[in-house]
């Protein structure tokens, strides 16, 4: 399962593409990634980055919602 997780994090490799006429020969390739992974990805990385404006931004909406709540 882990190494499931793991694959559909990173994505499927992709092999480079080499034009079997030519001279120049990539070899580095790169991961596509499926569009649910994208997301999770971009989710993650705002998460990480804004983490605190996040829980602050909880804890404020929490406050109006109680004061809301008790009038």
């Amino acid at each position: 399962m882990k190494a499931h997780l793991k694959r559909w994090w990173d994505g499927e490799y992709a092999p480079p593409q080499n034009d079997p006429g030519s001279s120049l020969v990539f070899i580095q390739g790169h991961y596509e990634k499926h569009w649910s992974s994208k997301v999770a990805h971009v989710v993650a990385d705002f998460w990480m980055k804004h983490w605190q404006w996040c829980f602050s931004a909880l804890f404020a909406v929490t406050g109006l919602v109680i004061a809301a709540l008790k009038l």
